[in-house]
């Protein structure tokens, strides 16, 4: 068994202890900056590697903890720093919303919402590493001429639902139903939820909606929406692409995510469901945090 010593560098109360988590799924060092939950609300921090350890129980690390932790304190490492790609023989670029920075120490969950770009072709083995991931439910959100031109090979993937928003390209004038509809679906989502389109604007919208009302800043969500672009040659494309993103969120999100959301018809309720589902938290928490800067 593998043993690492953490040091959560970002939060001063606890910077300088060192807390051992078991790592069974990652080639990690030294050095490297990786993902794992802290606190009794497992909330996610980003952290140090100071120590690696092999030993077959946990007495044989007993000696490098101060304080001694009893086993069953013991938890996983979520996943090593900045990895969000989840990696399918199907799409082009697949990414997960967890891994964000969304104050200045935590870090929201994995495992809750994926964005992807549309499948090109069916996959056994694809399908059954969405279902291995936990992905419960994927929402097509291609337009109405997409989706009947061309059934996506993600329906019928058992042990996973499947349903058509159809979202038309032109963003701003989506109806406001329409976005009540796929929001109230993704705050009443059990598991983790993937959502495609075949149109980046509206997968980065959705993301950006999703990741704002947690606390994640602008720039850091149009640098994740850059590394889609990273092995293309088509720079114009990209920044033609955020440029129209920022376009597009002027006008309908002109004061924040939860604004948004609440204009659309999304009741208090679902607003907070969302906003747990990333965080693990409390949004009036969220909202005393801003009134205080």
């Amino acid at each position: 068994m593998e043993y690492v010593g953490l040091q959560f560098v970002y939060d001063p109360n606890i910077c300088n202890k060192v807390y051992w988590y078991y790592n069974i799924r990652f080639d990690l060092k030294v050095g490297d900056r990786v993902i794992a939950p802290i606190g009794v609300h497992d909330k996610l921090q980003c952290a140090k590697i100071c120590k690696i350890v092999h030993a077959e129980g946990f007495d044989g690390v007993k000696f490098y903890s101060e304080p001694i932790v009893n086993n069953k304190w013991i938890r996983y490492v979520e996943m090593p720093y900045n990895r969000r790609r989840i990696k399918l023989s199907v799409t082009e670029n697949t990414r997960e919303l967890g891994g964000f920075f969304y104050d200045f120490k935590h870090i929201t969950f994995f495992k809750r919402f994926l964005r992807s770009d549309a499948p090109f072709m069916s996959s056994i083995e694809a399908d059954a590493k969405l279902s291995d991931y936990g992905v419960r439910s994927i929402l097509d959100l291609r337009n109405e001429k997409e989706q009947r031109r061309e059934e996506s090979s993600w329906k019928g993937i058992a042990g996973i639902g499947y349903k058509r928003y159809p979202i038309e390209q032109s963003l701003t004038t989506v109806s406001l139903g329409t976005w009540k509809a796929l929001f109230a679906e993704l705050a009443e989502s059990s598991g983790c939820t993937l959502f495609f389109s075949q149109d980046n604007l509206t997968v980065y919208f959705v993301s950006y909606i999703l990741l704002s009302l947690s606390g994640v800043s602008e720039e850091d969500c149009m640098e994740d929406f850059r590394q889609d672009y990273r092995h293309s040659k088509d720079s114009a494309k990209q920044e033609a692409d955020l440029r129209q993103l920022r376009e597009i969120l002027h006008i309908l999100v002109p004061i924040d995510a939860e604004t948004f959301l609440s204009h659309i018809g999304l009741s208090a309720k679902e607003i907070e469901k969302l906003y747990g589902k990333l965080t693990g938290g409390d949004l009036s928490d969220k909202n005393k945090e801003k009134n205080r800067q």
